[in-house]
């Protein structure tokens, strides 16, 4: 009799070890699984920087190359919906909304951004002063003129405009002129950076029209002018953001979106200092997260979760989804262009083109999935997953979860705080919460990390030794062949180096002994050498649950287990770096050729 375990897949917490598919594991870390193949993640790669070592949350800004900014507290950040060479952010989360671009944010020493300088608040404050508004001359009326100012702050080299004040209304006679006063500069200053104001009038019921631009400290203006070519006032509808708006992201058409209590917040598009009231709406229970994909907005409440949709933010609807699933982190809704998913005690929950349900219902009912510490979960979508970080008896650990017919469910030997995806390179990043450092999950570009693989326990008819096993690899590619005889060759040249300088006796670095910094001093002169991946396989077999067999066996090669008992249960282990296609144990040598 044999068992033969191939087409891997993750864990399944909610079957019991004897009943699940002959494909699972009850044991799957650091590992790849969409191929049906055993293959291991890579190393994470450090990322220079400073941030703060306890953040909740970590952005890159820059263009072409990155900042990280970093916060203590849960941040949600939006890029600039419009043109931008500036490096443009606005965010929620760390106390009012608030934007920067990478020249206010990086300035000084980090970590950045500077709590009190490193930043604008989000919104444009509409001028509280009411203008005085005087006519002149005498005789038959001929005109009534009304009269509002706004502010124009700087964002880099982007102006933005306030909502208009409160409107006054002077009558002139014989079309003589208007002196308009009061027109005050914005204070405080604190976090704005003001750069001048727009004086707008209107005739009767007319549309308001610019009739100057006001510098700052001028606080009055003569308007004389029979004919006004100025723009129409553009923000007669506008005001700032409410100050205690979260969950900041993009919709498609340059517009942004936020929400409070159970009100969802839309900019005017292609303004994002601008959030017009009229275009608030409500939803069916207080918001708790919410994130867009496609031309769709993703609203998870403390009630049911609700899908808007639209093309502007007059045209937006929402439609509530029937299933009661409420959100218990915020931190834990990710997604992409196809839909999102977010934890709630019954599951990881999935909004998106494909429809809605609760997509780990396979995996593990709401007993087994508060294993994973639902209300704690930091969720970020990469590479077509979903990764996971949850904290359990004051320790941080991860899952990944792949949704599919077939969903891959395994964990990571990787904690992190803080998590993102970066722009372009569309790598995932990390605040690993072991370093306090940032890093890349997953690269290209680093070794295997060590997998770990268990199987279910396979219960045979009757009690049999299992004497002979044997684990299949796939052989080398080109790419990984290359790699493979490169590094060989330059540790082999290491080796002769090394040899060379232990014939000297000089191992040792001291002052004057050598280049500056070449070496650090009481250090040695030796080189290390580059490490390789082990091409081995780590194998482990139970029997009845106790480990009979250990060692470190080559693929492609039969190995022997130990005779002389028999047990019905059996069960087998792996771990390592080198990839893993099919796992065979049999009664005898003859029977795994067969």
């Amino acid at each position: 009799m044999k068992i033969t375990v191939e087409g891997f897949t993750g864990i399944m917490p909610r079957y019991g070890a004897k009943t699940l598919p002959n494909n699972a594991a009850q044991v799957a870390e650091n590992v790849r699984l969409e191929s049906g193949e055993i293959r291991p993640i890579t190393v994470s790669a450090p990322i220079a920087g400073a941030v703060l070592s306890n953040a909740l949350s970590i952005y890159p800004i820059g263009i072409g190359s990155y900042t990280y900014l970093s916060w203590a507290s849960d941040v949600d950040v939006a890029r600039s919906p419009i043109a931008d060479s500036e490096g443009r952010i606005y965010y929620t989360g760390d106390g009012v909304p608030k934007k920067t671009l990478i020249s206010l944010a990086t300035a000084g020493p980090g970590p950045y951004p500077n709590a009190t300088t490193g930043w604008y608040h989000l919104g444009v404050p509409t001028p509280t002063a009411t203008l005085t508004a005087t006519g002149t001359g005498t005789g038959t009326v001929t005109e009534t003129r009304v009269y509002v100012y706004t502010f124009v702050n700087a964002f880099g080299s982007v102006l933005e405009e306030s909502a208009p004040s409160k409107p006054v209304t002077v009558t002139l006679t014989n079309n003589t002129a208007a002196s308009i006063s009061n027109i005050l500069d914005l204070t405080p200053t604190t976090n704005y950076n003001p750069s001048k104001k727009r004086l707008y009038r209107s005739v009767g019921a007319g549309a308001f029209t610019l009739v100057a631009e006001i510098p700052l400290g001028t606080t009055t203006f003569v308007d004389n002018l029979t004919l006004i070519p100025g723009d129409l006032l553009p923000s007669a509808t506008w005001a700032p953001p409410p100050a205690d708006l979260k969950g900041l992201c993009q919709l498609p058409g340059g517009v942004l979106c936020g929400f409070r209590n159970n009100e969802i917040w839309f900019s005017e598009p292609y303004f994002p200092h601008a959030w017009p009231p009229k275009y608030m709406q409500t939803v069916n229970s207080s918001v708790v997260a919410i994130r867009p994909f496609g031309n769709n907005l993703a609203v998870a409440t403390e009630n049911y979760p609700e899908v808007g949709s639209g093309y502007s933010p007059d045209t937006f609807t929402f439609q509530l989804v029937p299933l009661r699933a409420p959100c218990v982190s915020k931190r834990s809704m990710a997604g992409d262009e196809d839909g999102v998913l977010f934890a709630s005690n019954e599951g990881l929950i999935s909004l998106g083109l494909n429809g809605s349900g609760i997509a780990t219902q396979q995996i593990a009912t709401r007993y087994e999935f508060a294993g994973y510490a639902p209300s704690t979960i930091l969720g970020c979508t990469f590479d077509r997953k979903y990764f996971g970080f949850y904290t359990t008896n004051n320790q941080i650990k991860s899952f990944v979860f792949r949704s599919g017919d077939n969903p891959p469910f395994s964990t990571l030997s990787i904690a992190a705080t803080a998590a993102v995806i970066e722009p372009v390179t569309n790598r995932l990043v990390v605040l690993d919460s072991v370093t306090g450092k940032l890093a890349y999950v997953d690269p290209l570009d680093t070794l295997p990390m060590t997998f770990s693989w268990r199987s279910k326990v396979f219960e045979l008819p009757y009690a049999l030794n299992m004497a002979a096993g044997l684990i299949t690899s796939p052989d080398l590619d080109n790419t990984q062949q290359a790699y493979l005889e490169q590094v060989t060759a330059s540790n082999q040249l290491i080796a002769t180096q090394n040899a060379a300088t232990f014939a000297t006796g000089r191992l040792g670095s001291t002052f004057n002994g050598g280049i500056l910094n070449s070496v650090t001093v009481g250090g040695s002169t030796l080189k290390t050498p580059v490490p390789l991946p082990d091409r081995n396989i780590s194998v482990y077999v139970y029997a009845a649950g106790n480990l009979v067999y250990t060692a470190s066996v080559t693929p492609q090669v039969p190995f022997r287990l130990p005779a002389g008992f028999t047990a019905r249960s059996w069960e087998v282990a792996v771990s390592g770096q080198q990839a893993v296609q099919r796992i065979e144990i049999a009664t005898s040598m003859a029977e795994l050729s067969q």
